[in-house]
């Protein structure tokens, strides 16, 4: 015969769950200021772009750098509602763009572009050009403010093997496409030939 169960107050209970949590919580924040400190001694900058306006607080790829990384793009706007080359380039703690990535998840950089809500993620499939630069198709459906994401590993420099990700804004600006810029006026006739 096993003997009754005894069971702990109802306070009892509630105090040694709220023991636990204050536990995890204090954990997880001297965790975080760790890591923080750890970043700037290594030379990172903290994210001065959390983009609150993205809500991503301090998730991977909010910042701008990474281990000194950063993502470049030399425009900073696309048209909403066209498919667009994207350039940009990933620059290195030297100030110059990285060249040599390592495979990671089979890919030598792997990019999204997010939505606020990040309801409709979009990944981009980068080719990379001479001298280090990037090139992806990309569509920004509707007007507003994206955020493109870049993971990778870096093969050479100070952070080579180890996986960084960094972030930059991207407009999506409304209006024509592109390429109704350079037609001519509807005023203008081609000639007729007889």
């Amino acid at each position: 015969m096993t003997p009754p169960r005894r069971e702990l107050p109802l306070g009892a209970r509630l105090g040694g769950f709220a023991a636990v949590l204050a536990l995890a919580f204090a954990g997880a924040y001297g965790a975080g200021t760790v890591l923080e400190d750890g970043e700037a001694a290594a030379g990172a900058t903290p994210s001065s772009d959390p983009s609150p306006a993205h809500g991503h607080g301090g998730a991977p790829g909010t910042g701008s750098t990474s281990g000194g990384y950063a993502l470049s793009l030399p425009k900073g706007s696309v048209p909403a509602g066209a498919t667009v080359p994207l350039q940009f380039s990933v620059i290195g703690p030297d100030g110059t763009p990285v060249s040599a990535f390592e495979l990671h998840d089979g890919a030598a950089l792997r990019v999204l572009v997010l939505t606020d809500d990040l309801a409709d993620p979009q990944r981009l499939e980068p080719v990379q050009g001479a001298g280090g630069g990037w090139t992806a198709l990309v569509e920004l459906a509707d007007a507003g403010t994206y955020r493109l994401v870049a993971d990778f590993v870096p093969a050479e420099g100070p952070s080579a093997g180890a996986r960084q990700t960094v972030g930059a804004d991207l407009e999506a600006l409304a209006g024509p496409a592109p390429a109704a810029l350079g037609r001519a006026s509807t005023t203008e006739r081609p000639q007729e030939t007889p």
